[in-house]
């Protein structure tokens, strides 16, 4: 099994099934019980070759009965361990984030996209509480989502959005398109679970939900953003969540805004911010 981050091999790194816990019902609608877990030898991500090897309707599948178990249990599950909302994003606190970084005119507020929105709930929050306005795009449950945009009308924006797509990735090919969204100087949000060394201790806390299948490493994601053309980016420990900059936002913005607020609210970085070791 290759890499699809890097392109180099990947060696079997341990195992995991599915049929215990709340997914559980998920992962025996779609017929799957179990995976192999393989890590990249040359820059540490950790794949499912499971879901690497399914179908592609087979996959949709899966995919649109976890966000029908979402919408219908309408719950979140929290994790001591790694301290994130396991199974959803912390969307209140991605809204802050970036109402913040358009205050201070580091990404623009004009136009933005939330790609692979799912039923849009992050757009609702950004125009409820901080009067922002976005488009969103879901190839898979798009039914209650509000300013839905068709992939055929798809073009480039200033600021494109994307929340926990990327544990479900099984190729590159996804990124590679919401990459290709983003304008020439614009910028990407990209909220998922990224760590340096990844163990499997910390793959429990996130193999048992049976839609993931990517878990990316520190090395992945420089590699990613130099290929995609990134070149600076900062994190928000609250949102969990990276902004990736075409154009270095540079550090002294960053500073301004820890400063006013008297907290280390962002981290900054030429490439990428690792944060989690």
């Amino acid at each position: 099994m290759k890499c699809f981050i890097c392109g180099s091999d990947c060696e079997y790194f341990t195992s995991f099934n599915y049929l215990s816990g709340a997914f559980c019902s998920v992962a025996i609608k779609a017929g799957i019980y179990g995976t192999d877990v393989y890590k990249c030898k040359h820059c540490g991500s950790v794949f499912s070759k499971t879901h690497h090897e399914m179908e592609q309707n087979k996959f949709e599948q899966l995919m649109a009965y976890g966000h029908k178990y979402w919408e219908d249990v309408k719950k979140v599950v929290f994790t001591n361990t790694l301290d994130f909302p396991i199974g959803t994003a912390p969307h209140m606190e991605e809204a802050n984030f970036i109402n913040m970084l358009i205050k201070n005119n580091l990404v623009s507020g004009d136009k933005i996209l939330d790609y692979a929105a799912g039923s849009g709930h992050l757009g609702k929050i950004l125009d409820k509480y901080f009067s922002i306005n976005i488009l969103n795009y879901e190839p898979f449950a798009q039914e209650d989502a509000i300013n839905y945009v068709p992939k055929e009308k798809l073009e480039t924006y200033p600021l494109v959005l994307n929340c926990a797509m990327f544990s479900t990735l099984t190729s590159l090919e996804p990124f590679e398109h919401l990459c290709s969204l983003v304008a020439k100087d614009g910028a990407l949000l990209v909220q998922t679970l990224v760590k340096g060394d990844i163990t499997v201790d910390y793959l429990n806390h996130f193999f048992y939900i049976p839609l993931n299948a990517a878990a990316p490493s520190n090395k992945g994601m420089q590699i990613l953003m130099e290929r995609f053309g990134f070149v600076s980016s900062c994190y928000s420990p609250k949102a969990k969540a990276w902004v990736w900059f075409r154009e270095d936002c540079g550090k002294d913005k960053i500073s301004v805004i820890n400063n006013e607020l008297l907290s280390h609210e962002l981290y900054y970085k030429k490439g990428f911010v690792d944060y989690w070791k």
